[in-house]
């Protein structure tokens, strides 16, 4: 089940950071006509934000686990 869980959050930090990095592209492209140093950027500010994510999809993945233990728990 952590296998599940580690791949699936994998999935959505990479999601994440594909998308970032070409709205971050396209808005750039749209307002500048530089190329190659827009990708440059675009791809250092995509992985930067990455880990950003990570304490708080940890937090929210914590907080759902809890829920479903206190369900549990109590018999709901």
């Amino acid at each position: 089940m952590y296998h599940r869980e580690a791949a699936a959050t994998t999935r959505v930090l990479v999601w994440f950071m594909l998308l970032s990095g070409l709205l971050l592209d396209g808005v750039n492209e749209l307002v500048r006509d530089q190329g190659p140093a827009v990708v440059t950027l675009a791809v250092a500010v995509a992985v930067g934000l990455t880990p950003e994510m990570l304490p708080g999809y940890a937090g929210l993945t914590l907080l759902a686990r809890a829920g479903l233990a206190t369900r549990r728990r109590c018999g709901r």
